[in-house]
């Protein structure tokens, strides 16, 4: 039987040249703005090969653990997990293990004031 491994395993730089387009400009807009760059930096039509690949989530502080409210999910996100009808929901409602992954990948967003990348 296959076991998913739940953690998020970093890597230091993006694959995708897409990807290291937005790494390279989240770096600019710390820069400016100070660890984390203000809401308004980020406009997803800015990277349009990226938006049908792009989730948006906003961390939702609490006991036991954070939790991540869908504000956006892209087309292709979409179909491929079958996600229509999930933006306003949040993770917990999709059980532990899913929580558990992203609470992480949040956490580690927090500490490094930074993007990550599996």
């Amino acid at each position: 039987m296959l076991h998913e491994d739940p953690h998020w395993h970093d890597t230091s730089e993006p694959k995708l040249e897409t990807l290291r387009a937005l790494a390279a400009a989240w770096r600019n807009w710390s820069a400016q703005d100070g660890a984390i760059p203000l809401r308004e930096r980020f406009d997803p039509v800015d990277f349009p090969r990226l938006l049908p690949w792009v989730m948006l989530f906003e961390v939702v502080p609490g006991p036991p653990e954070m939790d991540l409210a869908i504000r956006y999910i892209g087309s292709e996100i979409e179909h491929y997990f079958d996600s229509r009808n999930v933006t306003g929901r949040r993770i917990s409602e999709f059980g532990p293990i899913f929580l558990r992954r992203w609470a992480e990948v949040g956490n580690k967003v927090i500490a490094a004031r930074a993007p990550r990348v599996e």
